[in-house]
């Protein structure tokens, strides 16, 4: 391996962290205010959202003493993680206005979309894996196989995780409806 591929790895490695670590910022955020990251369609909605409910927070939750002036900040209660199981068991995949994926055009239009999204990211990777696309329950799954995607997958899938979050929001954009997209690499997701 050459030290320009290596730098290039590097450089795509760091690259990959750093939107991995955006994501998570961006899920936390969503979550500690109560808003379900699927239903922002992108990275501008996911920030505009957060800003409008710390907005709201804010105002609800400071309040004057008319007596003494003092500022009070009164505790919001965040939900629980028992409470957010609950709401996953109830919405099957975590939403329950998802739109099934069909074979046909949606699903090759919607791997196209994703194929767009992902091919910089594969680029820059100085990687080529090559794409099988199949329904499972009505998502859409997209199956990476080739040499060298242990970046794709990162430590414990975190970089997998954030990269089918980032195409989901990619792919979901421009559509009127909401549809799953689930990325595997390696069949890493299968074990």
């Amino acid at each position: 391996m050459s030290i320009n591929a290596i730098s290039s790895a590097m450089s795509a490695s760091v690259y990959l962290r750093d939107v991995n670590k955006l994501t998570d910022d961006i899920i936390e955020k969503l979550n500690n205010l109560g808003i379900d990251p699927n239903s922002v369609s992108s990275v501008s909605e996911a920030n505009a959202a957060i800003k409008k409910a710390e907005e709201s927070n804010q105002s609800d939750t400071d309040s004057t003493d008319k007596n003494n002036g003092e500022n009070r900040r009164e505790e919001r209660v965040k939900p629980t993680k028992e409470v957010k199981e609950e709401k996953r068991e109830s919405a099957p995949h975590g939403d329950a206005h998802v739109t099934p994926v069909c074979e046909g055009p949606m699903a090759e239009e919607l791997t196209a979309a994703a194929m767009e999204f992902l091919t910089p990211v594969f680029q820059r990777l100085q990687c080529q894996p090559q794409v099988q696309s199949q329904i499972k329950e009505g998502i859409l799954w997209l199956s990476f196989q080739g040499g060298n995607l242990g970046l794709l997958i990162g430590r414990r899938g975190e970089t997998l995780n954030a990269l089918q979050y980032l195409t989901n929001l990619a792919v979901n954009r421009r559509r009127s409806d909401h549809v799953r997209l689930v990325l595997d690499v390696e069949d890493y997701r299968a074990s």
